[in-house]
């Protein structure tokens, strides 16, 4: 089921997006669409939402997931996670902060914003675990 997830990953730096999309593809997590900045994610996002719209379908066909670093030029994901949740109103579509950054006040602006989960880098196997729990979940 890994396999069918289709997610959005944003992250700057491209040394951590490329060894995540490897991560997650060598779990099965293969339909991993990467962007460098959380503006970027989110037109992409917007994109898939226009799509699902015009063939009838769900966002959920094209949209599992969305995974997040924090600090991001042109749009960081404190604001993409809100945007995604109340802006486009996917406040099904799970959003995972996976930044250095997260400390105990980080958590709670996490948490503000509607994050459904946040990490701390580089725990992949925590964020695996999330994916797993949100989207095995969701199929339910």
């Amino acid at each position: 089921r890994r396999q069918e997830a289709k997610l959005v990953l944003a992250e700057d730096s491209g040394v951590i997006r490329k060894a995540l999309t490897r991560c997650l593809s060598k779990v099965g997590y293969t339909g991993v669409e990467a962007f460098n900045n959380g503006k970027a994610a989110y037109e992409a996002i917007i994109a898939r939402r226009q799509e699902a719209e015009k063939s009838g379908e769900s966002i959920d066909t094209r949209l599992s997931a969305v995974i997040s670093d924090i600090e991001m030029p042109e749009m960081d994901g404190l604001t993409l996670c809100q945007k995604i949740k109340t802006e486009l109103g996917l406040a099904r579509t799970p959003v995972i902060m996976f930044s250095s950054l997260i400390n105990e006040q980080m958590a709670k602006k996490c948490e503000t914003v509607g994050a459904d989960a946040y990490t701390t880098k580089p725990q992949t196997d925590e964020l695996i675990g999330f994916l797993d729990k949100f989207l095995m979940q969701k199929e339910s």
